[in-house]
């Protein structure tokens, strides 16, 4: 029975090498093969782990054989196997700029104007206003309208205290004959507050310093007998910032330019907000750009051609010293289509020495640049004419011209002289 014992062992023994050595061949792996690759074709590299064994022996007896039934466990103490792992990007590529991009330009941009494709025509060759210069001149309720004047000889009467309108510029209707403010030419008129007004002047002897409006042009009413400011005429009068502003002028005939400056937001209450850098009068004043311009003009007798501006009326700014049209006084000066234009004129000097009557038409952009339109004038020289804006034309009306120079104006009339009644307007 020992023998038995020591036999049944030694075949479990031999069962269990066989055994280990088949569990050995295939669990034998490289970590580098890849998977589902047959075992025997890799080096073995790996660990099998810890394999436990328990036999279970019968108990013989003498009619049966003996069997042996092998029950194996295997544990692993660490992964057979551990692929390489592979490593997949997933990011998204980004542009950062490092730079600023600019731009210089190779050169200074410049605005040369453009006139456009017009011309000048007549409107009417003898108006029912007849001859006159210096008169008030304004737009309002879709009119035109031409307020007192002078016409300095007998014939013409005189200086008046008419005031006419026109929708079209050939016929014009007489609203008065003979308005409450009395007969007066030089003066200032400007639509504000949609009223008419009227300020200042002269009769040819005096000047006043009363203020008139009207709604309808033919009744005036006195807002005021005698603002703060002296009497003058042949002033600068603009309405800017909501206000009226009465900017320098003379006495009569040239005599004695004033430098103050004065505003109202309502024509009764005015303020002295200031004074020119030159006293002058006879010059021309409009409003362009968000500023007041004054142009040209005298000085007591110093015929000027410098441009000034400025942004809040008090606060004045040289444009030039000398603009290209020259010395000149009396020039019909308006804004239109887009520029600041001057319009005839004369040379004189305070004693109304008149030298030289203009015919020419200048403009600009910006005060320092002046050129003339390429279509020219085809009226007579003039000075005192009124301009304005109408339907998008420029008007010219009346005026006089002195066609034989170095005639002294001595308010009766003078040999060679014409005082006009015709109208023009550009098309």
């Amino acid at each position: 029975m020992k023998k038995k014992n020591i036999f049944i062992r030694f075949a479990g023994c031999l069962l269990f090498a066989i055994f280990f050595q088949a569990c050995s061949k295939n669990f034998s792996l490289s970590p580098n093969a890849p998977l589902g690759a047959p075992a025997d074709t890799f080096t073995p590299t790996g660990t099998v782990g810890t394999m436990f064994l328990t036999s279970t022996v019968p108990t013989a007896t003498n009619s049966q054989t003996p069997v042996i039934s092998l029950t194996c466990t295997l544990t692993p103490s660490s992964p057979v196997y551990s692929p390489t792992p592979q490593i997949t990007s997933t990011s998204t590529a980004t542009f950062t700029t490092t730079s600023t991009l600019t731009f210089t330009p190779v050169s200074t941009p410049t605005f040369t104007p453009t006139y456009g494709h017009y011309s000048w025509a007549k409107a009417a060759a003898s108006s029912p206003m007849g001859a006159r210069m210096f008169a008030g001149n304004l737009v309002y309720n879709g009119k035109m309208w031409i307020v007192a004047g002078g016409s300095p000889c007998v014939v013409e009467g005189w200086f008046k205290s008419d005031v006419w309108s026109s929708t079209e510029g050939a016929s014009w209707t007489r609203a008065t004959g003979t308005a409450a403010f009395g007969v007066r030419e030089a003066a200032g008129c400007v639509v504000f507050n949609n009223k008419m007004w009227l300020i200042g002047g002269d009769n040819g002897y005096s000047c006043f310093n009363d203020v008139w409006s009207s709604t309808d042009g033919a009744n005036w009413t006195s807002v005021l007998s005698n603002a703060p400011f002296s009497a003058r005429s042949s002033f600068g009068c603009v309405v800017f910032n909501n206000k009226i502003w009465v900017i320098g002028g003379d006495q009569v005939d040239g005599q004695n330019p004033q430098a103050d400056i004065w505003c109202s937001s309502d024509g009764v209450n005015w303020n002295l907000a200031g004074n020119l850098p030159d006293s002058r009068g006879e010059f021309g004043c409009v409003v362009y750009n968000g500023s007041i311009w004054i142009i040209a003009g005298h000085d007591y007798g110093y015929l000027l051609n410098d441009v000034w501006s400025s942004a809040d009326g008090i606060n004045w700014n040289e444009i030039t010293a000398g603009a290209p049209f020259g010395d000149r006084t009396w020039a019909a000066t308006t804004v239109f289509n887009g520029s600041i234009w001057v319009v005839g004129g004369a040379n004189s000097n305070a004693w109304n020495y008149i030298s030289s009557t203009y015919t020419d038409a200048w403009s600009s952009y910006d005060g320092v640049n002046w050129t003339q339109p390429p279509t020219s004038t085809p009226f007579y020289p003039r000075f005192g004419a009124e301009s304005l804006v109408y339907n998008n034309e420029l008007w010219m009306i009346g005026g006089a011209w002195f066609a034989n120079p170095s005639q002294v104006w001595n308010g009766v009339g003078v040999s060679g002289a014409l005082y006009l009644k015709d109208i023009w307007h550009t098309q």
